[in-house]
């Protein structure tokens, strides 16, 4: 009885950080997964773009990867505190009109509150 118990707590956990590992890869080992590049147009192949600071915020793209923040925006978020500074630099959704990522027309691809619609 131990062991399945056992196991019915490990197996889950296991698969749960295997599909975490699968998902974060890292081509070029740079700090960046694929996908961070990738949606902010950086390359995934390119290992040397890591260690720079694009939006000369004072963080390198690899720690704005591990904060989700824009590499090419000093103050993501738009509160007037460049990245570095910014206890919470994703404080607030800034979606810019036009946006191809976030927007069509006049129209989100996100729900948001009732007063958007």
């Amino acid at each position: 009885m131990r062991k399945s118990l056992k196991w019915r707590v490990v197996l889950p956990a296991l698969m749960a950080l295997v599909a975490g590992v699968a998902w974060a890869i890292d081509s070029d080992n740079d700090g960046m997964d694929d996908a961070y590049e990738s949606f902010f147009g950086l390359n995934p192949g390119n290992p040397a773009d890591g260690p720079l600071d694009y939006d000369g915020d004072g963080l390198s793209n690899a720690q704005e990867a591990r904060l989700w923040t824009d590499p090419f925006q000093a103050d993501t978020d738009l509160d007037g505190w460049i990245d570095s500074v910014d206890a919470n630099p994703l404080s607030r959704a800034v979606v810019r009109w036009g946006n191809s990522k976030f927007t069509k027309g006049d129209r989100y691809f996100y729900t948001g509150p009732a007063w958007w619609q």
